[in-house]
């Protein structure tokens, strides 16, 4: 499986949604649903992966697959993490 360099601590806009993190799980669902910048972060996030699914490694555009923004640390058990950037990557 190939290592994904992060470069950075994401935009502004996810810096801004992370200050101060969520706590309970159910804002982390709610703050998470109002995040209007995952389109940026998706593109972002696909361009240090070399626009490869963090799992499969397949590109999932070549595959008539969409992508997803996954948390590696669940939302429901780290609430905290929710906006973290090193917590964030694309899935096919």
């Amino acid at each position: 499986m190939r290592t994904i360099q992060k470069q950075g601590r994401g935009d502004f806009s996810l810096q801004q949604a992370h200050a101060p993190p969520p706590h309970p799980p159910e804002q982390a669902q709610t703050r998470w649903r109002s995040f209007k910048d995952k389109h940026a972060l998706q593109d972002r996030l696909l361009a240090e992966q070399y626009a490869l699914c963090c799992y499969t490694e397949l590109r999932a555009d070549q595959e008539q697959l969409g992508y997803h923004i996954e948390h590696i640390e669940n939302k429901a058990q780290n609430p905290g993490r929710t906006f973290d950037y090193s917590n964030l990557a694309a899935s096919a």
